[in-house]
C-alpha cells in the first residue's frame, strides 16, 4: 500500500496503536516498583442537573490538571504509554514520516479591520501560533504576539478573540495546558504592548468591542450559567456586572452581536451546544432600552445578522434555509410580532428573500423607533 496522501494517516496511526496494544509491559514507577499498567484510574462521581436530565461524570477530577493525583495520573498513564511503544519496530521511522507530513507552515483566515489584517501563523518548526498584523494587503508580517515563550514546554497557547472596529484592539486568549478556559488580554496594536483590562480565566462564547473603543461587551460560563457582561476599557473585570442571562441556566450557551454602529446588541441563547433551538433577543444599549423578544419558544435555529440599524436572521432547519423579518419596532410594548413570526415557521413555508414584499414576506427587520 503506497500512502502517498494525509489520507492514509489515520489507518497508519490505527495500524500501529494496534500492534503494540495485544501487550502491556509492567511499567516501572519512579522509585523502580513495578505499577499497574495500564494504571486504574479512581472513580469519584459527579452528579450535575440539567433541567429534567441527570449527568454523572466520575472522572470529574481529572480536570484539575495542578492537583498532585492528577499530575501523579497522568505521569502513571505516560510511564505506562511509552514502555508500550518503545520496542516496537519501526517506530522511529514511522515518527520521522509523520513528523514530516504534519511539519508544515499554517494560516488562519484573516480579520480585517480598517484596512489591518489580522491572523495567526504557525511555522512548520514551530509549536504554536503565533498572532501577527499587516497593515496592508500585501504589507509586512507584523508579530504581535508571541507565546513561545510563556512556558518553557510550550503547553501556553494564544489564539484571536476579537479585533476591535478601528484595528486598535486586539483581544487575545491565553490558555494555559489545553484548559477549556481562556483569559483573555486586551493589546494596544499602535504602542505594541498588553493593557491591565484582562478578563480572568473562565469559558468564553464571545467577545464584542464597542466602535468607539470605550468598553467591550462580553458573554461567559459561570456556575450558574452563561452571562453577558459590560467591561468599560481601564477598569477592573473584576467590577464589571452582569447585563443579561440572570435565570439562564447551564444547559444554555449565550452569545452577543453588536451592531457596527454600536447601537443595538442582540442576546443569543442557544439550548446547548448541539441544540436546534435558539433565542433572539435585541436591546437598544445606546438609550438603555429594555430588551425586545424578537424569536424565543421556536424549536428552530436562528442566525442573526446586523447591518447598520437593520436586523436579519436566518432560519436554519427542517431541510430549508429561510431569510424572515418581523414588523416590530424597538419598544417594549410592540411584541404583537413574536406571535406572528409562529405563523412564518411552519415547515411548508419557504419565504423570499425579497425586501420589497408585504409585511409577511420581507427579509429584514427595521430596528429604528418610530
Amino acid at each position: 500500500m503506497h500512502c502517498l496522501t494525509l489520507r492514509c494517516i489515520p489507518i497508519l496511526a490505527t495500524l500501529f496503536l494496534f500492534s503494540c496494544a495485544a501487550a502491556w509491559p509492567q511499567a516501572a514507577s519512579s522509585d523502580g516498583t513495578p505499577s499497574v499498567c495500564p494504571p486504574k484510574t479512581h472513580v469519584v462521581p459527579v452528579t450535575d442537573h440539567y433541567g429534567n436530565i441527570t449527568v454523572t461524570d466520575p472522572y470529574r477530577w481529572l480536570e484539575e490538571q495542578t492537583s498532585p493525583e492528577t499530575r501523579a495520573w497522568i505521569e502513571a498513564e505516560n510511564r505506562c504509554t511509552q514502555a508500550a511503544l518503545a520496542g516496537v519496530p519501526g517506530r522511529d521511522s514511522l515518527h520521522q514520516r509523520l513528523a514530516a507530513l504534519f511539519r508544515t507552515d499554517t494560516y488562519s483566515a484573516p480579520i480585517e479591520r480598517s484596512g489591518r489584517y489580522f491572523f495567526t501563523k504557525r511555522m512548520g518548526d514551530q509549536d504554536l501560533s503565533l498572532i501577527y498584523v499587516r497593515r496592508s494587503r500585501h504589507g509586512t508580517d507584523e508579530l504581535l504576539v508571541n507565546p513561545l515563550g510563556w512556558s518553557k514546554d510550550h503547553s501556553v497557547s494564544s489564539g484571536i478573540e476579537e479585533v476591535s472596529r478601528s484595528g486598535k484592539f486586539l483581544f487575545y486568549d491565553r490558555r494555559e495546558g489545553g484548559q477549556d478556559e481562556v483569559s483573555v488580554h486586551a493589546f494596544d496594536v499602535d504602542s505594541r504592548r498588553d493593557l491591565p483590562d484582562v478578563l480572568p480565566s473562565a469559558v468564553y462564547f464571545s467577545i464584542a468591542p464597542t466602535p468607539d473603543d470605550r468598553g467591550v461587551y462580553y458573554t461567559k460560563a459561570t456556575p450558574s450559567g452563561p452571562r453577558a457582561y459590560y467591561h468599560a476599557m481601564g477598569t477592573d473585570p473584576r467590577e464589571d456586572k452582569v447585563i443579561y442571562g440572570e435565570g439562564l441556566g447551564r444547559d444554555r450557551i449565550l452569545a452577543v452581536l453588536l451592531s457596527d454602529n454600536g447601537r443595538y446588541l442582540v442576546y443569543i441563547v442557544f439550548h446547548g451546544s448541539g441544540s436546534e433551538q435558539t433565542e433572539l433577543y435585541v436591546q437598544d444599549v445606546s438609550d438603555h432600552e429594555p430588551i425586545v423578544t424578537v424569536v424565543s419558544d421556536i424549536p428552530r435555529h436562528f442566525d442573526p445578522y446586523l447591518a447598520g440599524s437593520t436586523l436579519t436572521f436566518e432560519r436554519i432547519g427542517m431541510l430549508r434555509i429561510g431569510m424572515f423579518t418581523l414588523p416590530i419596532l424597538l419598544l417594549p410594548e410592540r411584541t404583537s410580532g413574536v406571535k406572528l413570526f409562529r405563523k412564518l415557521t411552519t415547515p411548508s413555508l419557504i419565504l423570499p428573500r425579497s425586501a420589497e414584499s408585504s409585511s409577511l414576506n420581507i427579509s429584514t427587520m427595521p430596528l429604528q423607533k418610530s
